[in-house]
């Protein structure tokens, strides 16, 4: 069974399938398809939930080169 790795948090979890609405990487691969949702996907996930937007907007400055327009709406959802 497969590990994922929460991009944001790093909190691990073993599953047969990667937790719904969050960014988690497969540690047995360097990306998976949810590690590199659009914007648009990452911000219907998030809806108006300041905590998970915060942990996407971590996430999303995690990242070498973060979406400038993202990292601004993830960041009033957030801290509204």
């Amino acid at each position: 069974m497969p590990t994922y790795r929460h991009s944001g948090t790093g909190e691990e979890v073993t599953a047969d399938a990667p937790p719904a609405g969050y960014p988690w990487v497969d540690t047995g691969a360097p990306t998976t398809e949810l590690a590199a949702r659009t914007a648009d996907a990452i911000l219907a996930d998030v809806g108006d939930d300041p905590a998970l937007a915060q942990t996407e907007l971590d996430a999303e400055n995690a990242r070498d080169k973060p979406r400038t327009s993202l990292v601004a709406k993830l960041g009033k959802i957030a801290n509204p």
